[in-house]
């Protein structure tokens, strides 16, 4: 068991270290893979493919996270993973300030999908902030639309599209062209 508490960090350059194939990856990847990765068929971590079932050494495999959002209670997931027969549950669940567990799905992958989906962003939108963070434009949350924009577009990679749409902007001229001499 491994338990990172990223509230507990101290301010400056944090440095997770380790040889290759330690877990630092792994660590980092098992929040999103604890919200995002039920039901996935595949990628249920970010930086590599595989669903859960691919990582779970037993039958009595899991992952669990708490989470803090904003207007909520702290909000609870644990994945359940039974390696060996390839099945897995998911909870949901707020914690009220006062220490009730408030269940917001039933134990299954489906409505645990639903759920997280009703609370959290998407799964890209969550790494692209991430990256946007890191970068010399600041915290996403604190750009414009245009700056969003911008940056959405630089990582969904879209200019080689806008590329692709005016090539064939001119390629439909010069057929329309070719079609009225004809």
């Amino acid at each position: 068991t491994t338990v990172l508490d990223l509230r507990e960090l101290p301010q400056g350059l944090i440095a997770i270290v380790g040889p290759n194939g330690s877990g630092k990856t792994t660590l980092l990847d098992s929040g999103l893979a604890s919200i995002y990765g039920p039901g996935q068929q595949t990628k249920a971590f970010p930086s590599r493919e595989g669903t859960l079932h691919t990582y779970s050494t037993s039958r009595e495999s899991y992952i669990e996270s708490l989470w803090t959002l904003e207007g909520r209670g702290l909000i609870r997931s644990r994945v359940n993973v039974d390696g060996v027969k390839r099945t897995a549950d998911a909870v949901l669940e707020e914690i009220l300030p006062d220490g009730r567990h408030v269940p917001l799905n039933d134990g299954k992958v489906s409505t645990f999908r639903d759920a997280v989906t009703g609370l959290f962003p998407s799964q890209r939108s969550v790494l692209a902030s991430a990256f946007a963070s890191q970068s010399k434009r600041g915290s996403f949350g604190e750009l414009g639309q245009a700056d969003r924009m911008a940056l959405f577009v630089e990582l969904a990679d879209l200019a080689h599209l806008e590329a692709r749409s005016q090539t064939a902007k001119r390629c439909a001229q010069i057929a329309e062209g070719i079609a009225a001499r004809i």
